[in-house]
């Protein structure tokens, strides 16, 4: 008499089976050589399929831990169609660029970037209105752009399906998303993330109002002189918060907990704000909110 069939048995068929099809796939050309990385990304599914076909093994829905094994390799081939036989554009493992070119109808961005715990640097771009890079390793973005009249509405968001179930994060080694807006076209722009690096190199934009909410991270700002007022909002619990400002500019500042600080910097108090010498009649005049929970607050001039 033969052994019974047990759940570990029929597993390891299974994947022995699956991976030989697949290898077979991969090297017929009919899969990339990317879906070993993307299945690699997936190894929680793996103790997942484990954990259930253990629990259940010795229990009367016992029929549940020879499902399981099968759910994996249907898994593994699913993923198999949704990778293909091309590297994918948007990959955990691969770079991601998205562009769109300059357009002299366009007079004003509106962009959202919801960048999550990605590192995020914005700059300026010389030849197009808008350019988005997403670095290996990290979560790739959901990229919206439309056009509505004389308006060009960009949102970036870091998506759950553009991502993965475990990541491994970029660090303070380089900047995991990188946007670049028109040197030409003003912008207003929000940015939402957490726990990240958000360099905002905004001098050679013409910024029109920024807003910022990242937590338990670092945020530089550099302001340039493109634009007569500027306002700017700035929310972080337990952040760092770095700002250079155009020589000769205006300054309006409001913040509860940093009156000592704009004191300290040669601003004036006048009806809860703080003002610089001469903000009214200065060519460019920056509104600045800051949230009272910020771990850290400098402001300097270049």
């Amino acid at each position: 008499m033969g052994l019974p069939m047990s759940p570990a048995r029929l597993r390891w068929g299974l994947l022995f089976i699956a991976v030989g099809v697949l290898l077979l796939a991969t090297k017929s050309n009919w899969l990339s050589d990317y879906y070993w990385l993307e299945l690699l990304d997936w190894w929680p599914v793996l103790l997942i399929a484990l954990g259930i076909e253990k629990i259940f093994y010795k229990t009367s829905a016992r029929i549940i831990s020879y499902l399981s094994p099968i759910a994996l390799v249907l898994f593994m081939f699913y993923l198999a169609i949704d990778v293909g036989e091309g590297e994918p554009q948007s990959s955990y493992f691969s770079r991601m660029r998205w562009e769109e070119k300059a357009d002299n109808t366009i007079k004003l961005i509106e962009s959202k970037i919801d960048h999550g715990s990605q590192d995020l640097r914005v700059g300026y771009s010389m030849n197009m209105l808008a350019e988005v890079r997403a670095e290996r390793y990290t979560r790739k973005p959901d990229i919206d752009f439309s056009k509505h009249d004389s308006i060009a509405v960009l949102d970036i968001d870091h998506g759950i399906s553009a991502g993965s179930i475990v990541y491994f994060h970029g660090g303070r080694m380089r900047d995991d998303w990188s946007v670049d807006f028109s040197e030409t076209v003003p912008v207003e722009l929000k940015c939402d993330g957490h726990d990240s690096d958000v360099n905002l190199l905004m001098s050679k934009i013409p910024l029109k109002s920024l807003t910022v909410n990242n937590e338990e991270g670092d945020i530089y700002l550099k302001i340039g002189d493109l634009e007569p007022v500027v306002s700017v909002q700035i929310e972080g619990d337990d952040s760092r918060l770095s700002i250079r400002l155009p020589a000769g500019s205006g300054l309006k500042a409001m913040g509860g907990d940093y009156r000592s600080y704009f004191r300290e910097i040669g601003l004036s108090d006048s009806s809860g704000y703080f003002y610089s010498s001469g903000y009214d009649s200065s060519a460019v005049k920056i509104d600045l909110e800051v949230d009272s929970g910020l771990r850290h607050l400098s402001i300097e001039y270049y």
